[in-house]
């Protein structure tokens, strides 16, 4: 049997093994552990003040272009109607026109890049792109020049 001094003195050792254990492992994650988890907080805290950064400039860059593209519209539609209404309010706007100059003139139209994709343009893309001359009008003397 152990005596009484034997126990106590396994107890004591048992218990200076657990601390001494106990202390190596609070050493290792003071030297070790902590210090990656510190790195990796931060460098994860650096990342994300990047990307935020990057997004908020995308953000910005993104707005501007929207803002450039209206403007962009806005002064089509201003030109376009601007256009209309000078041709609706030229001497002559509402004379007859001779059918064979309006398809010569719309089949012309209909061969630019910004009217092509107009379904009244259809026919005109069908053909190749091609256009055929004017019929002369049969009551106009242009024909006699």
């Amino acid at each position: 049997m152990i005596s009484t001094s034997g126990t106590t003195r396994l107890v004591a050792l048992g218990a200076a093994v657990l601390a001494a254990i106990a202390l190596a492992a609070f050493l290792t994650w003071w030297f070790l552990v902590r210090p990656r988890q510190a790195q990796t907080q931060a460098a994860t805290s650096t990342a994300s003040a990047v990307i935020a950064g990057h997004g908020e400039k995308a953000a910005v860059e993104a707005m501007g272009i929207q803002q450039d593209v209206n403007q962009r519209r806005d002064a089509r539609r201003a030109l376009t109607s601007e256009n209309d209404h000078a041709l609706k309010s030229a001497a002559g706007a509402s004379s007859p026109v001779d059918p064979a100059f309006a398809r010569a003139f719309h089949n012309a139209v209909c061969l630019r890049d910004a009217y092509r994709a107009e379904p009244d343009c259809e026919a005109v893309q069908a053909a190749g792109g091609r256009i055929g001359a004017a019929e002369a009008d049969a009551g106009s003397d242009a024909a006699d020049r």
